[in-house]
């Protein structure tokens, strides 16, 4: 009897052990979408007067992403118009190595990619 009661209380203690550490995915995907519209807005903020001006114009595309674990999701993509130059602001995924995201920028001059990292990284 003794023993069964261990036996519950170590599988009770394993199912606790599994719901404390599971990880919770559609709370990283709402996050990542959530730091993707940030990282536009401050985008836009730092353009804001040429785009107030008209030198610049900005445009948003609906964008579906899929990731492993997040599933589908909607997002969008950034063009930026500059004259007859464009520039592309891509998500490229939440689920990064090392990263906690990426956004790729994209014009006649090259790539650039944004690595989201957290707060405390090295």
């Amino acid at each position: 009897m003794a023993m069964r009661k261990e036996f519950e209380a170590f599988l009770d203690e394993q199912v606790q052990e599994e719901q404390e550490t599971k990880t919770d995915w559609e709370k990283i995907k709402f996050d990542w979408i959530d730091s993707i519209n940030s990282f536009y807005v401050l985008v836009e903020d730092m353009l804001g007067k040429y785009i107030k001006s008209g030198k610049v114009s900005i445009e948003y595309i609906p964008y579906i992403m899929q990731e492993d674990n997040l599933g589908s999701y909607d997002t969008k993509k950034l063009i930026l118009t500059l004259g007859t130059k464009q520039v592309t602001f891509e998500p490229i995924g939440r689920l990064i190595f090392g990263a906690q995201g990426r956004i790729d920028m994209e014009g006649v001059s090259g790539k650039v990619k944004f690595i989201f990292t957290s707060n405390n990284s090295k």
